[in-house]
């Protein structure tokens, strides 16, 4: 009746009932308000009421809790967000973030803003402890990262395992390039695995890196599976052979080490050791003819 109340969306104390004198202003609620809502601020203190867009504080400045970005952008748009934090990868599942960055606060290994993912290198965010360390094997995977549910690592060719940390069955010499096939002959090996150095593991009678040949005096017959003992008249003429091979390698080294050494030879000695690879050698044709 006095005009002694602002106006509804003004503040202050025209005829000073309360203190001094102040005159009726706008509310400056941020333009996060409705226009068409009435009491919108207190018209004493000029305290915003009816904060929209997500927006809190004295003056509808701040985002609400759970909320973040520019609450006094011009566009509604830019204003304020919700943080969407994940529950699995956020500090105790909280829900709130950072009003400004919307960062979230992550569990140890967990990235992005929201924690949904984790770090490179890194697995399980189901736990909800945090993500862990793939720890893939430098030589056997491709890269240090793993899928991010099971932790399975990429591996190089022919090598397995979680951390591909192994050759797969079948392939030998782990390496950064991969494990290559054992390919053993199905016939001639004892299995399909073989050796760090790749030979296989042969039955009776087979030879060969791959198990894929006969030995000496054994022969393949296509009637009976795998290879068959010569008769035992060949047992005579291999251990003939063998003692010639002794004796072929004797005389190797023996050439091998006429000029060698540190000490100066003599002509005598020299001719001492011609001498006896002579002498070897006229054994070893004799022995040779007495054979066939």
């Amino acid at each position: 009746k006095r005009c002694e109340l602002c106006d509804d969306g003004f503040f202050g104390d025209p005829l000073g009932q309360n203190g001094p004198v102040r005159p009726c202003r706008a509310c400056q609620c941020s333009n996060n308000i409705d226009p068409n809502a009435v009491g919108n601020c207190n018209r004493e203190n000029g305290e915003c009421l009816k904060c929209i867009y997500h927006t809190t504080g004295f003056f509808c400045d701040r985002c609400k809790t759970g909320f973040y970005g520019n609450a006094q952008a011009l566009n509604p748009a830019d204003k304020c967000k919700p943080c969407s934090c994940s529950p699995l990868g956020t500090v105790d599942q909280q829900t709130s973030c950072s009003q400004v960055t919307g960062q979230c606060q992550c569990l140890p290994n967990v990235a992005q803003r929201d924690c949904s993912a984790c770090l490179l290198g890194f697995f399980n965010l189901q736990s909800g402890n945090g993500c862990e360390r793939c720890n893939c094997n430098p030589i056997g995977s491709t890269s240090g990262e793993c899928d991010i549910v099971t932790g399975q690592c990429e591996c190089h060719p022919g090598i397995t395992g979680l951390h591909c940390d192994r050759c797969e069955i079948n392939f030998f010499g782990f390496s950064s390039s991969g494990c290559k096939p054992c390919d053993c002959d199905l016939e001639g090996s004892l299995s399909g695995q073989c050796k760090e150095d790749g030979r296989c593991d042969c039955r009776p009678g087979f030879v060969g890196a791959r198990c894929d040949m006969c030995e000496e005096n054994y022969f393949y017959n296509r009637s009976v599976p795998g290879c068959q003992q010569c008769p035992s008249c060949y047992g005579l003429v291999r251990d003939k052979v063998n003692q010639q091979r002794q004796k072929l390698q004797e005389l190797q080294t023996l050439i091998d080490n006429l000029g060698s050494g540190q000490d100066t030879v003599s002509d005598k000695a020299f001719e001492d050791r011609l001498k006896e690879a002579e002498k070897a050698i006229m054994e070893l044709l004799e022995e040779a003819q007495n054979s066939k």
